[in-house]
């Protein structure tokens, strides 16, 4: 079996073409809805974070289907890391919380369009 979308057009990098421009482009506001400290080092990381779903999300509108995999890893992991920010961490728990919540989000929507669900 190839590694094909099942959607015709790459919905999950558009989404997170969206949320990077977000992340971008209002860092002090994420980190206001995670209820987050905002210091420059919380900047930095939303800012980072956003330029990595913006390469990403390259990938994804490029189409090209032997990353998928990579991609639903990189999220399964962040997720994973974020939970545990959460669990460990009771200044940040909430944006952690909030944060693993939406890399499980995009892993799941990545393996399903992948192809990972058949």
């Amino acid at each position: 079996m190839s590694d094909t979308r099942t959607l015709s057009y790459p919905t999950i990098g558009l989404i997170r073409a969206g949320w990077a421009c977000v992340l971008l482009g209002s860092p002090r506001r994420v980190l206001k809805l995670y209820g987050a400290p905002q210091e420059s080092s919380s900047l930095k990381v939303i800012r980072i974070l956003g330029v990595r779903h913006a390469l990403q999300a390259g990938v994804e509108i490029a189409g090209w289907p032997r990353w998928w995999r990579a991609g639903v890893l990189v999220d399964f992991a962040h997720g994973l890391s974020a939970f545990g920010l959460a669990a460990t961490a009771p200044r940040w728990r909430r944006g952690g919380l909030a944060e693993g919540s939406i890399a499980a989000a995009f892993a799941t929507f990545g393996y399903v369009e992948g192809g990972g669900g058949r």
